[in-house]
């Protein structure tokens, strides 16, 4: 009787396909009872975009990255870095939605 009850359960499991196998969990009488399936974990947010525009404060050519992230962030950005064949500051943030 309880090879007959396990050949059952066998082949139940079987012909179940990949997407709708749950966690079953057998009972000694042989009953099976299905489980929840584990909980997954979202996705993780995409990316944030960085937003950036020429310093307004910055005066003359850009040499020092450490010196435009300062004036940067004296403007309210998070920071800045040089850029490009003419030397410039640009200061960079989060772009808003």
């Amino acid at each position: 009787m309880r090879l007959l009850a396990s050949l059952v359960v066998l082949l139940s499991l079987l012909m179940t396909t990949e997407e709708t196998r749950a966690i079953r969990v057998v009972e000694p009488a042989g009953a099976t009872v299905p489980t929840p399936p584990m909980p997954t974990r979202p996705p993780p947010p995409p990316p944030k975009r960085m937003c950036q525009s020429m310093s307004h404060e910055f005066d003359g050519l850009c040499f020092s990255q450490k010196n435009c992230a300062s004036v940067c962030k004296s403007e309210g950005f998070t920071g800045g870095a040089c850029q490009g064949f003419r030397l410039r500051c640009f200061c960079t943030k989060i772009c808003l939605e």
